[in-house]
């Protein structure tokens, strides 16, 4: 997520934004969301404050530009134990409780040091440890949490 805050007079939109960026920056660089803020909240020390504009872009506001990725509210439920922990997790470290089964981690905004704080809840929650590389060649998180289920069940099977 990039948060952009407009010099004055200038009118965009975060998709906008993100096609213009396309151009130049490489793929990995590239956000997975542009959100368009009023001005940036800081802290008691002068800083931004980050933890205020996460809370802020994941409120139901209306306020800036709509994530970029996220799938509509016709997405499926979590059926299985690893979708809802994969699903309740990823939404938690990206801030983004619009997240679905359906969007691709990467897409939806996972960096590397997402996956490693996912991996991380993914084996406290569930006793599965996979490695980055499994995470991130799934095309979406439904079939990361099918990874999940299938290591689960085959950890039960052999009494581990």
């Amino acid at each position: 997520m990039a948060y952009v805050r407009l010099v004055a007079g200038a009118t965009t939109t975060g998709e906008a934004l993100l096609t213009a960026v396309r151009d130049w920056l490489p793929e990995q660089a590239v956000p997975a969301a542009v959100r368009i803020v009023d001005s940036f909240p800081l802290d008691a020390n002068g800083k931004v404050d980050r933890a205020a504009l996460t809370r802020d872009a994941a409120a139901p506001d209306g306020t800036g530009a709509p994530d970029a990725g996220t799938a509509g509210a016709d997405a499926p439920a979590p059926a299985t134990p690893g979708e809802r922990i994969v699903l309740d997790a990823v939404r938690d470290l990206l801030a983004r409780p619009a997240t679905a089964l359906t969007d691709n981690f990467t897409k939806a905004g996972g960096t590397s040091i997402v996956a490693a704080r996912l991996l991380t809840v993914i084996e406290k929650e569930c006793g599965v440890r996979l490695r980055a590389p499994e995470l991130l060649r799934q095309p979406d998180l439904r079939a990361v949490a099918a990874l999940v289920d299938r290591r689960r069940a085959a950890a039960r099977g052999t009494g581990a």
